[in-house]
């Protein structure tokens, strides 16, 4: 799942542009509320560790969308 994120280039105004993950972005533009679904607030250690382990990575978007669907032929139903 994709959400709003600013991605950071050297070559537009400003240094960086928004990537809508939403309609509400997508249409409305920058200063538009943004609809994506929020994380959780709270994860568990695990979770956390998880997330923490892939920023690391620093990935690039493509990257992290195959890293998550493949840990999700892992979940539990």
């Amino acid at each position: 799942m994709q959400v709003c994120r600013w991605h950071k280039a050297d070559d537009v105004p400003g240094g960086k542009f928004l990537v809508p993950g939403c309609w509400s972005r997508a249409v409305g533009g920058d200063h538009a509320d943004c609809q994506c679904p929020k994380p959780p607030k709270r994860m568990t250690k695990e979770a956390r560790a998880l997330v923490e382990a892939l920023a690391a990575l620093r990935l690039d978007d493509d990257q992290l969308d195959e890293a998550w669907a493949y840990l999700a032929r892992f979940k539990s139903t």
